[in-house]
């Protein structure tokens, strides 16, 4: 049995090609990535300052370390930048003192790194080695470090929409001069202001470094504050762990654009400091390798550059939609859409006004503000015949199958059968019809079964056959073909009851000589065997057994068979049923001319006929024997 479907290969591989699309679409939708600086300036200029510093909310001394590195900031405005990077120990988390957990995994690397021996301490630019040093140098290397050039200049854009917390991070450098290493490395990360939690605050004498910052007490024998803490590393946002991703086009006049997405979290790490929009900064830097930072930028991410693309799917699910997403003001976007489903077909791309856009299911359009575009589908309810032929798809041909049907349209097939095989009818459900063509009205998925029967043909069967009297007659034909009938013949005229591929006479006398054949038919041809020629020879020969005597008979138990031999030979009695299976051996020996005579018991068996059958030297006599 084979299934044959009208939702064919076609039907699947449009599936699959929205699919592909689907996942294609968040690489390719966006216009290209620039080729040349936008933003970076493309001078020599002196490097910036990154100064991050290794600090916690447990360390007494720390606060010190806060107000010189924005002290530091203060003083050269878009020269200096800061990210605080709390560290295990002291940044292990307390609740109940408000100590909340901003230890970060890169966090802990870069202390492991910097070779710190104590807090607070800072690494300016990675410069020195150790990086770590004591906040009393932070200045003076600082300094410093502003009077080199840098041999590439960095720029960072980021935007944010409120709504979606999404956010994009674009970054360019420019080489003005060859970099000393072959690979640099790019760090952006995400950090946070205002975060309103404990800090401890004593020089050592009970007096606060930075009381500035604090917004009550906690635990005043402690010196715990109610703290405000700044530039606090939250995340990063490029790849490649605490040490940023490879940049390995470094030498004069090199140009490098990077674009990072990402979703900002309702909390990050602790769920008791709520990532707040609103005070989020971005720093970004470029460094030789892991050490020795060239320069660097921090930016506050922008809420006015950003807008939504909203794609809305009429009617709901009837598509699958690609390319809604927040962007950049000006920003060229490719839309897309494909049905869900083979019922669904794409009509066109209209605005919340309802115009038409385009009437192409890929749509390139520039983001100037928030914008809402509906994909419209039209629907046409589909149905399928899914069809079957029996016994195989050998047995015949059916043409006129659709790949799918639409309401009140009909399923029109035609089924010819193959050489040796009769069309037999259609089958669905309830129903049939006996005729080659079939016209069904479709308003549901149908399940149609077309039937061939294959016609008979005979396998083997039974020739010519001799046997002596009282020997059984087996004829038999063997037949590969659905479900048929049988009929045996003799001379030309029926035999009632014999209706099976076997056809037997248990005890053949001679009248059962003559020619014997077997009609097959089933609902697709009337066959014949080959004409059987039995014949019939005497087995009996007078002279041999005389005196026989059996009895009782009928018998319940036991039965007494006495016989004269005219010769020796061999004898054989049995017992056998209608059927002339044997069912007891009595005796099988050689016997001496004379009188002979046993007993011979059936207790075994049930009430019925049975056949006793004696058999000297090739003549045999068949009695009939009653058991009651």
């Amino acid at each position: 049995m084979k299934s044959l479907f009208s939702k064919n290969y076609f039907s699947y591989m449009r599936i699959l090609a929205a699919l592909i699309v689907l996942v294609m679409s968040s690489s390719i939708m966006n216009a290209a990535d620039p080729t040349s600086p936008q933003w970076v300036s493309t001078i020599v200029q002196k490097k910036n300052v990154v100064l991050e510093e290794y600090t916690g909310w447990r360390c007494m001394h720390c606060p010190d370390g806060h107000k010189r590195a924005q002290q530091l900031a203060a003083s050269n405005p878009g020269r200096a930048f800061i990210t605080n990077i709390h560290a295990s120990g002291y940044g292990s988390p307390n609740p109940a003192e408000e100590g909340w957990n901003l230890v970060t995994i890169e966090g802990d690397t870069m202390v492991k790194y910097s070779g710190l021996t104590g807090y607070p301490a800072g690494s300016v630019n990675r410069s020195t080695t150790p990086w770590a040093m004591n906040r009393g140098s932070w200045v003076t290397v600082a300094n410093e470090i502003m009077t080199q050039n840098s041999p590439v200049n960095i720029f960072v854009k980021a935007y944010l929409n409120h709504v979606s917390r999404k956010m994009i991070v674009e970054v360019e450098l420019y080489y003005t001069a060859n970099s000393e290493s072959s690979t640099n490395k790019l760090t952006v990360m995400l950090l946070q202001n205002e975060i309103i939690g404990g800090q401890k605050d004593d020089n050592g004498s009970g007096v606060a470094y930075y009381p500035e910052m604090h917004l009550g007490v906690i635990n005043a024998s402690n010196s715990i504050y109610r703290y405000r803490h700044q530039h606090a590393l939250r995340k990063f946002i490029s790849p490649g762990g605490p040490f940023g991703e490879d940049i390995t086009t470094t030498t004069q006049g090199s140009y490098i654009y990077k674009k990072y997405e990402l979703d900002i979290p309702q909390t990050i790490i602790d769920a008791n400091i709520p990532v707040e929009l609103e005070h989020l900064e971005v720093l970004a830097f470029i460094a030789e390798g892991q050490s020795n930072i060239y320069t660097g930028v921090a930016v506050v991410p922008s809420t006015e550059d950003l807008a939504n693309l909203t794609l809305i799917s009429n009617p709901e699910g009837a598509g699958i939609l690609t390319g809604a997403d927040d962007y950049k003001k000006g920003e060229k976007v490719t839309i897309t859409a494909a049905p869900s489903s083979e019922e669904y077909t794409f009509i066109n791309w209209t605005n919340k006004n309802g115009q038409v856009l385009s009437t192409n299911s890929s749509y390139e359009l520039t983001i100037n503000s928030d914008t809402v575009i509906t994909a419209n589908f039209n629907f046409e309810k589909r149905y399928y015949a899914y069809l079957t032929v029996e016994p195989d798809e050998d047995a015949g041909v059916i043409t006129g199958l659709k790949e799918y049907y639409l309401t009140d349209e009909f399923c029109q097939l035609t089924a010819t059968a193959n050489e040796g095989y009769k069309f037999r009818g259609w089958f669905s459900g309830a129903s049939s019809s006996p005729n080659a063509n079939l016209s069904l009205k479709m308003t549901k998925d149908e399940y149609i079964t077309a039937r061939f029967v294959a016609e008979p043909v005979i396998l083997s069967q039974t020739h010519n056959v001799t046997v002596a009297t009282g020997e059984q007659i087996l004829l038999q034909v063997n037949v590969k073909a659905d479900t048929c009938g049988y009929q045996w013949f003799k001379n030309e005229a029926k035999i009632e009851g014999a209706n099976d591929n076997t056809y037997s006479i248990s005890f053949a006398a001679e009248q059962d000589a003559g020619i014997y054949f077997c009609e097959i038919s089933n609902f697709a041809a009337t066959i014949a065997s080959e004409p059987i020629q039995v014949t019939v020879t005497s087995g009996i020969k007078a002279t041999t057994i005389t005196e026989l005597k059996i009895n009782p008979n009928p018998t319940k138990d036991n039965i007494n068979v006495s016989l004269d031999l005219e010769i020796a030979g061999n004898l054989n009695i049995s017992l056998a049923n209608i059927l002339g299976e044997e069912l007891l051996g009595f005796y099988n020996k050689f016997t001496e001319a004379g009188t002979f005579a046993d007993n011979f018991s059936i207790k075994t068996l049930p009430i019925g006929t049975y056949f006793l059958k004696i058999n000297h030297n090739g003549n045999v006599i068949i009695e009939k024997i009653i058991k009651e």
